[in-house]
Parts: structure tokens; sequence; C-alpha cells
């Protein structure tokens, strides 16, 4: 019986996330003019591309407010994986909080604070940027 429940939360669980990822894709085309579309695969490390304007999108899911915390939280894997496979693409990431939906434009040569072991026991600990609220806008 435990497995089915489990089966229904996670299937539960990705509809949710595959509905708010697309209006978020909406939304953000919308305000910055680009036709950013979601990848097929799900298990892609990228959530969407815009193959014409070169732009890849990432969005991050915070189950709090945005000023709970001073910094916004993307693991350095996701930037390494956009560095090395689409070197000069431009990376907008997006956070969407409980109170508001927040982006970033991820340049080449941003180097913001590498926190070395962030995460907990559930899902282990691994190197992870810290982007400082002051350096986002809201949209």
């Amino acid at each position: 019986m435990r497995g089915k429940i489990n089966n229904f939360y996670l299937k539960e669980k990705y509809r949710m996330t595959r509905t708010l990822e697309k209006s978020v894709i909406s939304k953000f085309n919308e305000t910055f003019g680009f036709t950013v579309s979601k990848t097929a695969d799900q298990y892609c490390p990228i959530d969407g591309l815009c193959r014409e304007n070169k732009v890849l999108l990432e969005i991050k899911t915070q189950k709090q407010n945005f000023d709970d915390f001073h910094t916004c939280v993307i693991g350095k894997d996701k930037i390494d994986y956009c560095r090395r496979k689409y070197p000069d693409w431009t990376l907008y990431v997006v956070w969407t909080y409980d109170d508001q939906s927040v982006v970033y434009q991820w340049n080449k040569l941003d180097n913001h604070f590498l926190h070395p072991r962030f995460g907990n026991k559930k899902y282990g600990f691994k190197p992870h940027y810290m982007v400082s609220n002051n350096c986002v806008k809201s949209f």
C-alpha cells in the first residue's frame, strides 16, 4: 500500500511542477519577448530553451517567502552543465517563491559565492552558488 501512495504523490507532484513550469515560461516569454519552450525530456537539467535567441531557462521553486533568506540558491552542477553544453548561450534563472517570482540573468563571468557543502541529509550535500537577493529582479 505504501508504494501506491508514494507513486500517487510523485505523479501529483510531477503534474503540479509541470503546470507551474508552463505558467512561469509563459510569463517569462511575455515579459522578455522570447519564445522559450519547455524541454521535451523531463530529466533534462534545464527547464526551457529558445534556439533563435540562444536562451536557456532554469526554474527553481521555493516553498518560502522571498525575504526569508538573503540569497537565492542554485546547484553548481546546473551552471556547469549550461556553461559546458551551451557556452555562448544566455542562462536565465527564475526562482518562484510563495509571495513572488524573481529572475536573474547569469553571465559567463559571474562568480557568486560558492558554498562547498549546501543541502541536507535527504538530498545530499553538494556545491551551490548563492546569489544575493540584491542581484535578482522581480517579475
